[in-house]
């Protein structure tokens, strides 16, 4: 019984390292919403036990003078703020004694603070905010063309969500190894919104956006703040998933962000808003996607490469908690300070990228035709270097207008005959990989795998197939 207060601690601590959404701590105050009424109370959060029992998973005690002690539903908190022990009604030795003592410590303990680096180690904090991130950028990764890419970036990251209405989702995209994933925790740390896993369950992301989005003061009013979604290591397969698609074609603008979700035990639909900044990292370009071309002006992609030398370990730097100057605060007052600034602005400007525009002006002190042409610059730097020549694009081009050609041959003949005709071009898969390995034999590109086989096939309108037992690629007929 007298480890319980500490299991819960733990368990907290590793919920805030999860997708687990409305985390708080032990004696943090909370709001709670009567599912049944729609009616709020404010409570203190007890945790994960009662009388030293384990609740189930998505269960949690909550205690107010006007409630007692109460079992409630994790989703159900939606607002919490650190609670002053010293004023308010609650019988802390109450809930104590009913969640359990705290385990005895012995004499001295043991910390990893020391271990780690304060960010401010890799960055001059002397310097305007924009140089701040840059120099932290450049510890974390390498990223493509800096000059054209960088201003570009660290004005994304820094839009304000909560003075605007379009959002823009920013992709980390490189090669294994790159820093993509440092570099997005820096993105999360701006706003101290703990980074996602691509294995994350919508319900989980949609419930971490509204966690993040609502703080409440000491007054106990609610007011929303600047955040950013990060979802760490995505791969093609985690934007085809049909509900994560969702929520990124959603939420990049607060017109279109309302999503009705089906509640299992109401029987009736809920209302997510989802409109908010989102960064990913990936290997994989899935804006090449043709369910993504709705949306690919609001993806800046930030390419990434490999460079031998040793980036800084994300994981020893101290950002926010700990840290002399928590880089969340930092920023946060920087916006607290220029937000009339910046919504004169947004107010001035037109198009989808007024929000960019806006935010690089007042970041980099730039007038707003320089902030245009440097994001017209971009563009085209992007476009150059995602559309130039692909060699093996143009190798099997030969060799499937050549078996396309083959077919559309047979298929006359058989016209002629009188026979069935073909409905599709259909050509072995481990013919097609063959092939690709002949090109790099052959000198013609430097390496092929399986994942690019496919992303290539599939844009040529080839759809692999099991057919008797073996795999095939096959292009219908149009």
């Amino acid at each position: 019984m007298n480890n319980i207060w500490a299991e819960n601690l733990e368990r907290n601590k590793k919920a805030i390292d999860s997708s687990e959404a409305r985390v708080v701590k032990v004696l943090e105050r909370i709001k709670w919403v009567n599912p049944e009424m729609h009616k709020k109370h404010e409570a203190i959060y007890c945790g994960y036990f009662l009388e030293g029992e384990p609740l189930l998973e998505d269960q949690r005690l909550i205690y107010s003078s006007e409630l007692g002690f109460k079992v409630v539903e994790a989703r159900d908190i939606v607002a919490f703020q650190k609670c002053d022990t010293s004023k308010g009604e609650e019988n802390l030795e109450l809930i104590s004694k009913t969640v359990s003592q705290p385990k005895v410590r012995k004499k001295g303990k043991f910390s990893r603070e020391d271990t780690r680096d304060q960010y401010t180690e890799y960055c001059d904090p002397s310097n305007p905010i924009a140089l701040q991130l840059e120099e932290l950028i450049c510890n974390l990764t390498t990223i493509s063309n800096p000059e054209i890419v960088m201003p570009v970036l660290i004005s994304t990251l820094m839009i304000p969500s909560a003075l605007c209405s379009n959002y823009l989702i920013t992709v980390f995209w490189g090669k294994s190894g790159t820093g993509k994933s440092s570099a997005l925790r820096l993105a999360s740390e701006m706003y101290d919104c703990p980074t996602l896993s691509s294995t994350a369950t919508y319900a989980g992301i949609r419930n971490h956006i509204e966690s993040c989005r609502i703080s409440v003061d000491d007054n106990g009013e609610e007011s929303e703040e600047n955040i950013i979604i990060c979802i760490d290591d995505c791969s093609e397969n985690t934007f085809k998933e049909e509900k994560i698609y969702t929520l990124l074609k959603t939420g990049t603008s607060i017109s279109n962000a309302k999503t009705a979700i089906s509640s299992a035990e109401t029987g009736k639909n809920q209302s997510f808003n989802s409109a908010c900044p989102k960064a990913v990292s990936t290997c994989d370009p899935f804006w090449t996607l043709p369910e993504f071309h709705e949306i690919r002006r609001r993806i800046i992609i930030i390419p990434t490469e490999k460079e031998n030398r040793d980036f800084v370990d994300k994981e020893m730097l101290v950002f926010n908690e700990g840290s002399d100057f928590p880089l969340a605060d930092v920023i946060r007052n920087f916006w607290l300070e220029k937000q009339k600034e910046f919504k004169i602005l947004l107010k001035r400007l037109r198009g989808e990228e007024k929000e960019l525009i806006a935010s690089m002006a007042v970041v980099y002190d730039m007038e707003i035709p320089a902030a245009k042409d440097k994001v017209k610059e971009y563009r085209k730097y992007i476009k150059s270097i995602l559309f130039k020549p692909d060699p093996k694009h143009s190798y099997i081009n030969q060799y499937l207008e050549r078996k396309e050609a083959e077919a559309m041959r047979t298929n006359e003949k058989r016209k002629k005959d009188g026979d069935e005709l073909l409905v599709a071009v259909i050509i072995p898969a481990a013919t097609i990989r063959q092939e690709f390995k002949q090109g790099v034999e052959n000198g013609v590109f430097d390496s092929i795998n399986t994942q690019t086989i496919s992303q290539i096939m599939r844009e040529k309108c080839y759809e692999l197939k099991n057919l008797s037992g073996s795999w095939y690629w096959v292009k219908p007929f149009a």
